[in-house]
């Protein structure tokens, strides 16, 4: 009777590491503190604690995630890793990090806040994730045996998604049921 051993292969071991530091701190913590700060701030859910929940969950997502990076940059050399996933693990990097710097950097809001910069921090929060959603699946698809993290990452986001979803229905009737009313105050209002 012959035993079969497995070869022990650290370097597959720092793979599924390096993958779940980036599906947890990128791939998730930070579309969650995204939605923190884009729900729980005014409608439809106030939480007067939103912005201390959306720092937690961003500083500890962009943590996690960058460690998860430099362990993909040290194995990169030892390992074939598509022209793809290694621009797409670049550009989310860059993203992060000037996200980071320009949260830093924010605006004094006594000295009157940038609405240029706030909406180039929502968009790029939202390029952001779209960028590590789609590393993430390159990454898990370059991997062997990665099978479970992808159904694991696909039942994430749909947790995710049923959140989202309501969400979002709830605060665009919101918002549209505003602006109604402030344009039907605004026609029958007499003027002197």
């Amino acid at each position: 009777m012959e035993v079969q051993m497995h070869a022990y292969h650290p370097q597959g071991h720092f793979q599924k590491i390096y993958g779940i530091l980036i599906l947890v701190g990128w791939g998730t913590l930070l579309p969650i503190g995204a939605m923190v700060a884009r729900y729980l701030r005014k409608f439809p859910v106030v939480c007067d604690a939103w912005y201390k929940f959306h720092i937690v969950c961003q500083s500890q997502g962009y943590v996690l995630g960058t460690i998860g990076w430099f362990m993909w940059i040290g194995m990169s050399s030892n390992h074939f890793v598509s022209k793809t996933q290694t621009t797409l693990n670049i550009i989310a990097f860059t993203f992060i990090n000037v996200q980071m710097l320009a949260t830093i950097m924010r605006p004094n809001k006594e000295a009157g806040y940038c609405k240029c910069w706030k909406i180039c921090h929502h968009v790029l929060g939202d390029a952001i994730i779209g960028i590590v959603i789609a590393d993430i699946f390159v990454g898990l698809h370059n991997q062997s045996q990665s099978e479970t993290l992808k159904w694991v990452y696909l039942g994430i986001l749909g947790a995710l998604g049923v959140v989202v979803v309501p969400l979002e229905i709830f605060r665009c009737k919101t918002m549209i049921m505003h602006l109604a009313v402030g344009v039907n105050s605004g026609m029958f209002t007499i003027s002197p």
